[in-house]
């Protein structure tokens, strides 16, 4: 089985296991051909997030594959290689959440992965300060997508964009 298979089936017993009317979660594969122009990447990744409409905290988990903790590049308001930023897909937006300011990559000998955990989806991070309640419209509404700049591309190397999915509750409903 392939290392996203793996993360994306683990991603679907979390929606059964975390099931309640204020929680949503979107699975996310990034690429090279997702950025805004598209680059000839072979890197790859894989990520979750589950988002709760009622406290506004976030956890995300990103797995990527053919890049390494060297090829990082220091960008942005944080210097982080790692961003949520708001547009649609085909389009560049500004960063809203900065990953790589709440935690950090680690390699986990299949790749190398970021996880945050129940933080708020917005406010003042270092540099960047936005609004929770209009990240989490623009969420509901597919306009975020994560981005990974990296030394060959400093622009973005990968990019997923976030897809609006059912709520979890109405996957217990059936």
């Amino acid at each position: 089985m392939r290392p996203i298979t793996i993360l994306a089936a683990g991603a679907l017993g979390l929606a059964a296991a975390t099931a309640t009317a204020d929680i949503v979660e979107y699975n996310f594969f990034m690429s090279g051909d997702q950025q805004v122009p598209p680059n000839d990447s072979d890197a790859t990744g894989a990520g979750r997030i589950v988002f709760d409409t009622d406290t506004n905290l976030f956890s995300i988990d990103v797995m990527l594959f053919g890049i390494t903790l060297d090829d990082l590049l220091d960008v942005g308001p944080n210097s982080t290689p790692i961003h949520i930023h708001n547009a649609p897909a085909g389009s560049n937006g500004p960063v809203v959440v900065d990953l790589g300011f709440m935690s950090s990559f680690q390699d986990d000998g299949l790749g190398i992965r970021i996880q945050v955990t129940d933080q708020l989806f917005g406010g003042v991070q270092g540099g960047v300060t936005s609004d929770p309640e209009a990240n989490e419209l623009a969420l509901l509404a597919g306009e975020l997508y994560v981005n990974v700049h990296t030394n060959d591309y400093a622009g973005g190397e990968l990019r997923g964009q976030l897809l609006p999915a059912r709520r979890a509750s109405s996957l217990a409903s059936g």
